[in-house]
């Protein structure tokens, strides 16, 4: 899931949204209104996406600083990166 995230939240990723858009426009010949909306989502997509995407690894970045200065438990740095089911065992840990 984080490399699509990581591609949609990409700065190229906006430019392949307005080409996908106008030959939506080009092809479609649904009402303007539509379209419009149509292009103002898929235009913000990746731009809320790189947002959420840095914020994200900002957070992680400053837990795993937290945990690497107290008395936590290292096991615990880098833990997203993991899957699923060695999340749940250092939880039951």
């Amino acid at each position: 899931m984080t490399g699509i995230t990581n591609a949609v939240g990409s700065p190229l990723a906006i430019p392949v949204m307005l080409i996908l858009v106008s030959i939506l426009y080009v092809t479609a010949g649904v009402d303007t209104a539509n379209i419009s909306i149509s292009i103002l989502t898929m235009v913000l997509l990746p731009v809320l996406q790189h947002s959420q995407t840095k914020d994200t690894a900002a957070i992680q970045a400053k837990l795993d600083e937290l945990i690497r200065v107290t008395d936590a438990r290292n096991d615990f740095i880098g833990i997203d990166k993991k899957p699923a089911e060695d999340i749940e065992e250092l939880r039951q840990t």
